[in-house]
């Protein structure tokens, strides 16, 4: 098996609150940065 492949199962069988705290907190990060900038 390819390691592309594998790597797409593993994010596949991943649980989805993983994905909702990875989102959230690249959120939380992108918007502390605008603040941050003044933007």
């Amino acid at each position: 098996m390819s390691k592309k492949k594998f790597i797409w199962n593993y994010l596949k069988s991943s649980p989805w609150y993983l994905w909702v705290i990875r989102i959230s907190g690249a959120v939380l990060i992108a918007y502390i940065i605008i603040k941050a900038l003044k933007i």
